[in-house]
């Protein structure tokens, strides 16, 4: 006998299949989106402290330099 039409439904599997694939999907993407975000905060915090290093670098560097400048000419003028 033939089945009428409206007992024609998607297996069970398939359609489980299709929420399974969505759920990987949604999850991939958002595990995709905080790892993305984890990079850029751990990329902006070394730039900021390479950043913040090469100033203190810098800033002790020229007090030295001038300390010494000034030492060196203090003691030729006495």
């Amino acid at each position: 006998m033939m089945r009428p039409v409206s007992d024609f439904q998607l297996p069970l599997s398939c359609a489980s299949d299709c929420r399974f694939l969505v759920v990987v999907v949604v999850v991939v993407v958002a595990a995709a989106s905080v790892v993305a975000s984890v990079v850029v905060v751990v990329v902006v915090v070394v730039v900021v402290v390479v950043v913040v290093v090469v100033v203190v670098v810098v800033v002790v560097v020229v007090s030295v330099a001038f300390f010494f400048a000034f030492m060196q000419s203090w003691c030729s003028y006495w």
